[in-house]
């Protein structure tokens, strides 16, 4: 493969976007200020929906 899609890791979800329907892009990783020693992933899509989601939310999802 070759392009975006060769890039994809599985650390990194794949979100589909509530609104739309398309993949959303993966914007950024930073701390979450609110809970110490977690971090929060931030997507973005075409149609201009943001989506956030933290550590804790992630490894929940993963776990059930």
């Amino acid at each position: 493969m070759t392009g975006l899609a060769s890039n994809w890791t599985p650390s990194i979800p794949r979100v589909m976007c509530p609104h739309c329907g398309t993949f959303m892009r993966f914007a950024k990783l930073e701390p979450d200020p609110r809970k110490p020693y977690t971090d929060r992933m931030s997507f973005d899509c075409s149609c201009g929906f943001v989506y956030q989601q933290s550590d804790r939310a992630r490894n929940d999802a993963v776990a059930d």
